[in-house]
């Protein structure tokens, strides 16, 4: 895969097939090839994994965090049958991806591509977006404060991967020392180990619908 500085995470001019890695399999005793998603979906510890992929169970935990007054049944309909593919794409770039900034920027430019037509619709659809980034940013034990969101929506509504990639990078490098120690001293996400991530690479469904509902 390649990054479009519009698209994020794309394939080449060739179709990009789900790459093959080496695992131990305790079994026979001995090393065998599996491609990478039927590793990570078995719970193998992918060493290849650069960031933290976006699971199903994960998107799950935050669809089940929106107030009901702010979802409808397009939304319904996106989450459950069109975001696998952007995932699916994703665990290949999580290989490749150098931060989880990048990463997930690409994700939520991509995942937009699938919003409702009705403009109400996409409107909780982009919020729910911008629920998704900050928590998975949240669970791998960045600081994102709730101001964030407003310039999260405007920027997967209508932004390139690279510039919502920017509004997150550029927002932790302006905080205010205050800001970050009190932070810091609340939030246990920032504390050495971040418990939402596993060392399987997975965000723990029950961490991530814990920091969804603390945004409200």
């Amino acid at each position: 895969m390649k990054f479009d500085p519009q698209e994020g995470y794309i394939a080449g001019l060739r179709h990009e097939s789900m790459p093959y890695i080496d695992v131990f399999d305790t079994a026979s005793n001995s090393m065998t090839s599996m491609r990478l998603n039927e590793a990570y979906d078995a719970g193998v510890q992918v060493a290849e994994l650069n960031v933290t992929p976006v699971t199903k169970e994960f998107l799950m935990a935050i669809k089940d965090s929106v107030n009901s007054a702010k979802w409808d049944a397009d939304c319904e309909r996106v989450v459950m049958t069109q975001l696998g593919s952007v995932s699916y794409s994703h665990l290949i770039a999580a290989v490749q991806a150098p931060d989880p900034f990048v990463f997930i920027a690409s994700y939520a430019y991509q995942a937009n591509k699938y919003a409702p037509k009705a403009s109400e619709s996409a409107k909780y659809f982009r919020e729910y977006l911008a629920r998704v980034v900050t928590v998975y940013l949240q669970s791998n034990g960045y600081y994102m404060p709730n101001t964030i969101y407003p310039l999260l929506i405007q920027a997967i509504a209508s932004a390139s991967a690279t510039r919502i990639d920017k509004i997150i990078k550029g927002m932790h490098i302006q905080i205010g020392i205050k800001t970050l120690e009190k932070y810091l001293n609340e939030k246990e996400q920032l504390s050495d180990g971040v418990p939402a991530v596993t060392v399987r690479k997975r965000i723990r469904a029950t961490d991530a619908k814990r920091y969804a509902e603390a945004l409200d």
